[in-house]
């Protein structure tokens, strides 16, 4: 969030705010994925206007705060945690952003709205669910023949128990394999557009010397002083993707795109 969706934010203390105004988004991985996610969003609506739009897993509401100030935008936030959903309305209202709402539902249910939308985002959501199968149905179900839906997820072997780290951050299986997202996505009913990774060296990299940096506690706020470090790369690894002629391996933060098909 930034600017005037900064300001209005409940859970954010004034320490927090300096670092944002000034830097933007502090968590290198969050940064890297709304990349990611602006890259693949101007690449498969080639400046459409009047779109609907729904995040599946709007945590903070970052990117849909920023995809809704463009006023030809339909945005909805759904997201499981009602803390950060009534701090997003908070937000919402003051800034007055009628093209914008947030909803209060769990993915995995019946999602709760009778739009069909144009683009489905789901960044990082799929490992945090069990029935990560009735997800992508309900995503399925809420797009438009043609709707595009935009996937991010961890690489890991869904069947391996997580790790101890990934258990603290709310995961219930470590990642996924192509093949296993694959057919999850085609029972689901989805056709598979492109299945490629999201990050090259440079952003590892970053994520790598942001994540080290974290577990280190020399001096007070040590993970601060590097941020603008991690921060530059991340910028340059943005550089990067537009130049590569190859994408990253699947390995590197998968990202997957898929479409509803028309109906027969």
């Amino acid at each position: 969030m930034y600017g005037q969706e900064l300001k209005y934010s409940r859970l954010c203390n004034w320490k927090g705010k300096v670092v944002f105004a000034i830097f933007g988004e502090t968590y290198p991985g969050y940064l890297m994925r709304f990349f990611v996610n602006r890259r693949e969003f101007t690449k498969y609506t080639n400046k459409k206007q009047n779109l609907k739009i729904l995040e599946v897993g709007s945590s903070n509401g970052a990117l849909t705060f920023w995809l809704s100030r463009n006023n030809n935008y339909f945005v909805v936030g759904l997201e499981y945690d009602k803390t950060l959903v009534l701090n997003c309305q908070n937000i919402y209202t003051k800034i007055n952003r009628v093209n914008l709402y947030f909803v209060c539902a769990d993915g995995s249910e019946k999602i709760p709205l009778k739009s069909s939308f144009d683009i489905v985002f789901s960044t990082h959501v799929l490992e945090h669910i069990s029935n990560d199968q009735s997800v992508l149905i309900n995503i399925f179900n809420n797009l438009r023949p043609k709707g595009i839906l935009i996937l991010q997820v961890p690489y890991g072997d869904p069947y391996k128990s997580p790790s101890k780290e990934a258990i603290a951050n709310g995961h219930v299986r470590e990642g996924y394999t192509e093949s296993d997202l694959r057919l999850k996505l085609e029972n689901a009913g989805f056709q598979i557009i492109s299945v490629t990774g999201s990050i090259g060296r440079i952003g590892r990299f970053a994520y790598w010397l942001a994540r080290g940096v974290e577990k280190v506690r020399i001096i007070v706020n040590f993970p601060i002083l590097i941020l603008p470090i991690t921060l530059a790369l991340i910028y340059l690894e943005q550089v990067a993707a537009f130049l590569r002629s190859r994408e990253p391996s699947f390995k590197h933060w998968p990202l997957i795109v898929a479409r509803r098909p028309c109906e027969s």
